[in-house]
């Protein structure tokens, strides 16, 4: 754990003009996909009450036994005027199920809004990180320059004769760093704009340094959103069993009805009316919802097993990386260090010393950026880990 706050502050000190929490909430703010999902969940919310309600009960006013020829009301005994009433009665109680599913649905949504944004703001640390990456390489290739430098200085001070061969080198190596330099500060200014399309800042630049969440224990791919969106998804199948089992019962429709006549004497009328399932679509519909719920449980563990691996994964990249880190740190940057101020504390008296120099300086500038690209591969890897879930 410790190694892992070196790293950080070595690779992702930006002090920078603007805050990055405040490059997220702006990149929040403004994301079309954000607002959508957002929108969807609110959508969803109205649903769920709306699904949640009774049909309307049913209104209705008649004139019974109208003669066209004659359509006034006379004292005929089988004429009346009636008014009733109907109501749908969710005797199965599907309505709440119905509730329940659209409820789950929105749980599903607000996972998938957590997972954007969680892949947000990866992508902006991704960013963050790499642009930092390639302003330390710029530092590693100065402080290379200085040492050509300071070689050009002695070979101008020194009386001996220095062989051409190892000069043009010197000369050929510094005018590829200055390449590299101008492609490192190039590729610097692509990490800002993509960064700033984002985020929707104009030429803002990258705030402080990203942290990281470090809980990824045995346990944490239940915790990813892939994973625990697949276990609503079960839910609702859970849900489409129980609707589909509770179909064999219909919802009755019970109606109530007044009839005034002016011959005879008024009456009031009770009916309940229900489907009867003779013709085996509720079982059909039952076989269906199992196996459909049988296919969403294979889904949830296919995805649990990628979600594993993929854990698994990265949690070995960042071991192995760090392993890697330490032989840089401890081993070669320290020995490369020493061989080449031997080198270049002889290189005055010794010309046989330039081509070892020479060497030397190409051995430490490949040192320097190997560290640079494998601290990257560690935080990079962490910001992977960090997206997956809570």
């Amino acid at each position: 754990m410790k190694r892992f706050f070196l790293l950080l502050s070595f690779l992702c000190p930006l002090l920078l003009a603007q805050s990055f929490d405040i490059a997220i909430l702006e990149a929040m703010k403004r994301n079309s996909k954000i607002k959508a999902l957002e929108q969807e969940i609110e959508k969803l919310e109205n649903d769920s009450l709306v699904a949640s309600k009774w049909e309307n009960p049913t209104l209705s006013i008649g004139y019974n036994t109208l003669y066209l020829t004659n359509p006034s009301y006379r004292d005929d005994a089988m004429q009346s005027i009636s008014i009733s009433l109907s109501q749908k009665i969710d005797i199965a109680g599907k309505k709440n199920l119905e509730s329940q599913k659209i409820s789950l649905k929105k749980q599903i949504k607000i996972l998938e809004l957590k997972a954007l944004k969680k892949n947000i703001i990866k992508e902006l640390k991704i960013r963050a990180i790499r642009s930092y990456q390639d302003q330390k390489r710029i530092e590693i290739l100065k402080s290379i320059l200085d040492n050509i430098l300071l070689f050009k200085n002695q070979i101008n001070a020194s009386s001996s004769d220095f062989p051409l061969d190892g000069i043009y080198k010197m000369e050929i190596l510094e005018t590829k760093i200055k390449l590299r330099i101008d492609q490192y500060r190039e590729n610097q200014k692509t990490q800002m704009i993509e960064f700033n399309e984002i985020t929707f800042q104009g030429d803002q630049e990258l705030g402080t340094q990203p942290t990281f969440e470090k809980n990824w224990n045995g346990e944490y791919y239940k915790r990813s959103y892939e994973f625990l969106i697949q276990k609503y998804k079960e839910d609702i199948e859970n849900e489409n069993i129980s609707l589909a089992k509770r179909s064999f019962l219909s919802d009755p429709t019970l109606s109530v009805g007044y009839f005034h006549r002016k011959k005879q004497q008024d009456f009031i009328s009770l009916g309940v009316s229900f489907s009867l399932p003779i013709y085996g679509k509720e079982y059909f519909m039952l076989q269906s919802a199992y196996k459909q719920s049988q296919i969403v449980q294979n889904a949830t563990l296919e995805t649990q097993n990628r979600i594993q691996a993929k854990i698994k994964k990265l949690l070995n990249t960042l071991e192995q990386k760090q392993i890697e880190l330490s032989l840089i740190e401890n081993n070669l940057l320290p020995n490369t260090k020493k061989l080449l101020l031997l080198y270049q504390n002889n290189i005055s008296t010794s010309k046989s010393a330039m081509g070892a120099y020479h060497q030397a300086l190409n051995d430490l500038l490949d040192a320097e950026l190997l560290r640079i690209e494998v601290s990257g591969s560690v935080l990079i890897a962490m910001a992977e880990l960090e997206s997956i879930g809570e």
